[in-house]
């Protein structure tokens, strides 16, 4: 069944492929996966305060969203956070 499923598509899927060409786009080619980090806090910080003293590249929203806490939680000295670099 599955064999004979293909066959209906193996024409659409073939050409799909052929159709892709090299990328140029500089931007495009230069571009750099967001990348996850963990930090070990030194003080009390609040998401916001870790935004900013932190390179990270994402909203506050989902910096808490990662660390699953509340935006506006402050967290203790100590604790590993995770922050989102790169990209």
């Amino acid at each position: 069944a599955a064999q004979e499923s293909w066959e209906g598509y193996e024409g659409i899927v073939l050409d799909s492929i052929a159709s892709f060409r090299p990328l140029t786009d500089a931007r495009a080619l230069a571009a750099q996966p967001d990348r996850v980090e963990i930090v070990r806090l030194t003080e009390n910080l609040t998401i916001a305060e870790i935004a900013q003293r932190y390179p990270v590249t994402v909203s506050i929203q989902t910096l808490a969203l990662v660390n699953n806490v509340a935006p506006d939680a402050r967290l203790e000295a100590g604790r590993q956070v995770k922050i989102i670099v790169g990209g």
